[in-house]
């Protein structure tokens, strides 16, 4: 199984989360992925690994309902509730209004690295 590192730049741009079994396995999935430009003088645009924060992170979270599926990553399954409540896609838990949406057939599925960890409702 490999490891997840959350790259960012040193500016503060969160370019994401990125399997590796080593960070610099993680750092090359990134630059293929966004790619590495060349600026006018022909030198690298991505530079090197030291020119980015890389921290390893014990998994990846994301969440998905009955209505949406969110791309976004979050570091902890808190954080992906949070944030499913935040974009009004789920209701605060045990509350009257996600109640009403489970008896309407609503659900919400966060994922850690791909499995469900938490369930609200009934997938299909």
């Amino acid at each position: 199984m490999s490891n997840s590192y959350r790259i960012t730049s040193k500016a503060g741009a969160d370019f994401g989360v990125y399997a590796g079994e080593t960070a610099e396995e993680a750092f090359a999935a990134m630059v293929a992925e966004c790619g590495d430009g060349v600026d006018t003088e022909g030198n690298s645009t991505v530079g090197t690994m030291a020119d980015w924060i890389i921290e390893e992170v014990d998994g990846v979270y994301t969440y998905r309902t009955d209505a949406t599926h969110c791309d976004t990553e979050y570091d902890s399954e808190a954080e992906a509730i949070a944030a499913a409540i935040a974009d009004g896609e789920w209701a605060e838990f045990d509350s009257d209004r996600e109640d009403r949406d489970i008896d309407d057939g609503a659900w919400l599925c966060i994922y850690e690295d791909g499995a469900p960890v938490t369930v609200r409702g009934t997938m299909p």
